[in-house]
């Protein structure tokens, strides 16, 4: 995890005059479990013993063209088995989060760099959950175009429109949310 001044630095181009940062932070890094995962680690345990057995038995019976046409599903088991979870390490490691009096900013992007700007305005609806161990991911949803939205998942996608912007794992959740809305009821 980088230092916080490090973080800080990396957002001092996107500050406009008479902008500063109230916090910066970046995910949990490394593995973790979802909830999402409930449903994916059966589904990856099902697909991956299929996928090897079939490549099993068609080696075993000397059918090259059916083993080559195996190894797409062999590989997609394997990301879903394993290759996920550091995926998902890996990009949360390149996000950073920050908050300023008059938005949210989001950099992230494991190749390219994406950043997003959401204004603190009253049409933003602001959702969170946190964990006993203060680790909790913040939702940010335009009231107008939200409803379908979801958070950000494990899939390697460059579909941003129909996730939801989201401070994903971060420490003391509850605590940055409350600054948000307190921050929210000030443009108002």
């Amino acid at each position: 995890m980088r230092r916080q001044r490090d973080i800080e630095f990396e957002f001092r181009t996107e500050l406009q005059p008479n902008e500063k940062t109230l916090w910066v932070g970046q995910p949990k890094p490394g593995l973790a479990l979802k909830s999402s995962d409930a449903i994916l680690i059966p589904f990856s345990l099902f697909w991956s013993g299929f996928a090897f057995t079939w490549e099993i038995i068609v080696l075993r019976q000397g059918i090259t063209f059916m083993a080559l046409f195996g190894v797409p599903f062999v590989l997609v088991g394997i990301y879903l088995l394993i290759g996920r979870f550091f995926f998902d390490a890996i990009r949360r490691k390149h996000t950073s989060y920050a908050l300023t009096q008059k938005r949210i900013i989001i950099k992230s992007g494991i190749f390219n760099k994406t950043n997003q700007s959401i204004l603190l305005s009253p049409n933003l609806m602001v959702s969170y959950t946190e964990k006993r161990n203060r680790i909790g991911s913040i939702v940010l949803r335009n009231q107008a175009f939200g409803a379908g939205m979801t958070t950000n998942n494990s899939w390697p996608t460059n579909n941003k429109e129909q996730t939801a912007p989201t401070l994903e794992m971060i420490h003391e959740a509850a605590k940055i949310y409350r600054q948000i809305i307190e921050l929210q009821q000030k443009t108002n």
